[in-house]
């Protein structure tokens, strides 16, 4: 097995070109194919992949569904699996791309598993998560000291806020679109809180707040994050 060259999961980062590491950048240079997801028929991925001057030919864009019931993207994996096999046994490069990390809420650790089930190597190339691209790009110290980190995916309780607003506790809140209504309901009454809101993180149309009336008035899009801090 160890002899059996990779199919590679390469991870692009949160959106902006040169956050991409060397080793992936080059992965994707040399791929004969390169799965891209896109969802409602935007693709991150490929305005990255543009952006990277990465040859439009090796691309394979398939069509992702956002849905918190997994069966349709299932779906859409298995496909793109069947095809990995065909092109793998016919001795391609063959790389598949994630936004962010891959190992970090990525849904393409469905096809790894069954890549690996299938006997077929894989070599995971890591990348820059949305949420300290976005910490970084103003400068914030995400924890301190002793504080701890909770990265919560979509979903929200009183206690997590509580526990923030007495600074033992660092929340990253991802997924905000689906819990919209819960952290704007506990921000409001927490009022031992600061947060820092971000969309689209370093893609078109990034945006950055930390005023909480601001924040409340908004409608959290998908590409949208919140690192919340006690005072």
């Amino acid at each position: 097995m160890e002899d059996l060259k990779p199919v590679y999961i390469v991870s692009l980062g949160p959106g902006e070109a040169g956050l991409i590491s060397l080793i992936g950048g080059a992965t994707l240079c040399r791929a004969n194919a390169i799965f891209c997801p896109k969802t409602n028929a935007r693709s991150r991925s490929s305005v990255l992949l543009k952006e990277l001057k990465i040859k439009k030919e090796s691309i394979r864009r398939y069509t992702l569904p956002m849905s918190k019931k997994r069966e349709m993207a299932y779906e859409a994996y298995d496909k793109v699996f069947e095809e990995i096999v065909s092109l793998y046994s016919e001795g391609l490069c063959v790389a598949i791309v994630a936004e962010g990390d891959a190992g970090f809420y990525s849904s393409t650790s469905y096809l790894v598993g069954r890549l690996k089930k299938a006997g077929i190597p894989i070599k995971q190339i890591a990348g820059v998560p949305a949420f300290i691209a976005a910490a970084a790009s103003i400068g914030l110290s995400i924890v301190e000291q002793e504080e701890r980190l909770t990265v919560c995916p979509g979903k929200v309780d009183r206690e997590l806020f509580s526990r923030i607003a007495s600074g033992s506790e660092v929340a990253v809140v991802m997924k905000l679109s689906q819990c919209e209504e819960e952290v704007k309901h506990f921000i409001s009454l927490e009022e031992g809180l600061v947060c820092h809101y971000f969309e689209n993180v370093g893609a078109d149309g990034e945006f950055y707040t930390c005023d909480k009336k601001d924040i409340l008035a908004r409608e959290f899009p998908y590409f949208s994050l919140m690192i919340i801090k006690g005072r």
